[in-house]
């Protein structure tokens, strides 16, 4: 049997969520977790609180959520507190899990984490697969190459109407 982790960050939600689908199509048995990353609630050089009050407040909100929403479905939600590179291997070996599947970071403390997740998953034989939901589109599906977008929105806007659109971007227009 096949087994998943989907290791949900910033894209806390089930609808919508392409890492989630793709971690289903690709596995017998999906394990969802969340882990509140120690680094994220540390305090910056320059003497602020890289989480606020606010912030923190809306992350447990948003998890409780999630949970919720997959309790529902009859799965559930793994809550992890930690460093990611450390609290995510030890679940996929406690699950036996073959692969995690993440939202591909774009920031660069985020990317560096990502990195060391990855360094430490491969030690346990566990595939990372991530995933570049951070856009509005992808660049697969835009009607030119991604050194030809326009520097102009109004120009990014007009530029597929003059050209013919693929099926899949004309849709996502759409939706």
């Amino acid at each position: 049997m096949k087994k998943a982790v989907v290791w949900f960050k910033t894209d806390l939600r089930l609808h919508d969520n392409e890492t989630l689908v793709k971690a289903i199509t690709q596995s017998d048995e999906v394990i969802p977790i969340y882990c509140f990353d120690d680094a994220q609630f540390e305090t910056t050089e320059f003497g602020f609180q890289k989480t606020g009050n606010f912030r923190a407040q809306f992350l447990l909100e948003a998890v409780g959520d999630l949970d919720k929403n997959l309790r529902s479905l009859g799965s559930g939600l793994i809550i992890l507190k930690g460093k990611p590179e450390i609290e995510i291997p030890k679940i996929v070996q406690q699950y036996k899990a073959c692969k995690v599947f993440a939202k591909k970071e774009v920031s660069y403390e985020e990317k560096q984490t990502e990195v060391r997740v990855q360094a430490e998953l491969f030690k346990v034989r566990c595939e990372f697969e991530t995933l570049s939901t951070s856009t509005l589109y992808h660049a697969e599906d835009l009607p030119f190459s991604v050194k030809d977008i326009p520097d102009v929105f109004t120009n990014f806007r007009k530029k597929p109407n003059r050209m013919q659109r693929s099926e899949p971007f004309s849709k996502s227009l759409q939706q």
